[in-house]
Parts: structure tokens; sequence; C-alpha cells
């Protein structure tokens, strides 16, 4: 299968005390769901930031759609790659429909270029439609619950029009009613527009029913990186959390018993 990421070598730190990341090389295929586990301080964020160029690796390369990372100007990634983070800021008096039209900021040639206007509109109207906040088009930031603050970055990311979306722990915030609505319109997202979706995520039965694949991450190396039944095991959650996780079956899949 064709990959959108490639990694190899990949190597970080902040000092020379620490490395952070450490020699790791991954694929990220596709057209599928990828998402990243770990115990916290494992180097999830790290490598979140690596893929998205806020920070950039002592060794070791990215590749995104065939190009190496280090010769993508930021406009030009912005048009392959959307990013939501998990902690997002924005003036709680800004129109939901202002936010989302973001999305289509690296379209532009200057940030206040009006041209492309009906096409700008199409893709901002989509991505609320998409998104099921159409209604709240006209509203102000600080007037939305955080499910729907939630959901109105991922329309601007969708706005962007990427062939990638980074997510980054997008869940851990929100009740589990918006956290499994925001999951399932993830997962539709992949299936209908073929986006190429890579999200941490806390939650590792989330983890297994929104995943094509899981890699498993413990200070700063890839201990797993497989289909979800193949790194979800009693054996593998031991070694990624250091304790003892029973795992079990329902149905065809796996599902972890955290008691």
């Amino acid at each position: 299968m064709e990959n959108n990421i490639e990694v190899k070598n990949l190597s970080f730190s902040y000092d020379k005390k620490k490395t952070i990341i450490d020699n790791i090389s991954f694929n990220i295929e596709k057209g599928r769901i990828t998402s990243i586990i770990g115990a916290n301080g494992c180097g999830k964020s790290t490598l979140f930031n690596l893929l998205s160029k806020n920070l950039r690796p002592q060794s070791g390369e990215i590749k995104i759609n065939g190009t190496n990372l280090d010769d993508i100007r930021l406009k030009q990634l912005a048009l392959q790659l959307a990013v939501v983070h998990q902690y997002n800021t924005a003036p709680p008096d800004l129109k939901v429909e202002t936010l989302v039209g973001y999305g289509r900021i690296p379209y532009r040639k200057t940030f206040y270029e009006r041209k492309n206007a009906d096409e700008n509109e199409k893709y901002i109207t989509s991505a609320l439609e998409f998104m099921a906040i159409s209604d709240l088009r006209k509203r102000n930031l600080g007037e939305l619950s955080g499910g729907q603050r939630q959901r109105v970055w991922v329309a601007m990311a969708l706005a962007q029009n990427t062939d990638i979306l980074l997510l980054d722990e997008m869940t851990n915030s929100l009740d589990i009613k918006h956290q499994i609505e925001t999951l399932r319109l993830i997962r539709k997202l992949n299936e209908e527009k073929q986006i190429t979706v890579v999200m941490i995520l806390h939650d590792i039965n989330q983890a297994i029913a929104y995943s094509d694949k899981i890699i498993a991450m413990k200070k700063g190396k890839i201990i797993k990186d497989d289909m979800p039944q193949n790194v979800i095991t009693d054996e593998i959650l031991k070694m990624v959390y250091d304790i003892d996780l029973k795992v079990d079956k329902l149905g065809e899949k796996s599902v972890v018993i955290p008691v």
C-alpha cells in the first residue's frame, strides 16, 4: 500500500542528557487511520510535533508524500497536511464560519486576498455540514460547548482540503458522548473522503475501535507497530504501560479490561 508518511531512523532530544525520540522508523499508510498510544512522557507529543514540522529532528528523516519534510515550505505543507492540536485557542467573539475559513488561508497569495471566494465558501460549507455544525456558523466560539468547539477546529482542518490529518489527543477534554461522536465523525471522514488520519489517543479501547493500525511507544521507542489485534495484547500492554491489563475478546475485536 502507498504511504503518505515515511519515517526513517528518526531521533530527537532537547539536550544531550535525554533522548526523547530514539531512532524510530515506521510508515503511515495512505487512506488509513493510525493511532499512537503510550504512557505519558513516552514521546507521543514530541513525535507529533516532528511530523507537523514544529520541531526538527537531530537525525533521520520524515517524508510527506515522497518529499523530505525539510524540503517542504510551511505553506506547501499546509496544502498536504492539516493539524488539530489538543488545546486550541481563539478569541471568544470569533465567528465559527470565520475560524473555519482560516483553513483556506494556505490557498491565498496574501492573507487579505479575496479571490476564489466561491470555491472557499464551498469548502467552508462542506466542512460545516460534514461536522454537523452548520447551525453554529454564525455563533461566537465563546457560546459553544467544548465538544462543539472541537468540531469547529476539525472543520477548519477539513476546509484546508488536505489528504493527511494529524490529531493530537483531541478527545481528552470531552465527555464520553462527545468523544464517541467525534471519533465516529473521524472514521466517517476517513472512509468517505479517504483522508489519512494520524491521531494520538490515551484510551486504548478507542484506539482499537477506530484505528486500522496502532503504534505503541515507550521511552521514545516503538514497541509494536501493527494492526490493533496484534498490538493490544497482555504482554505488549505490560511492556508499554508497566501494569497488568487484561485483554479479552468482544467478537473479533480485543477489549482492554482496565480494573
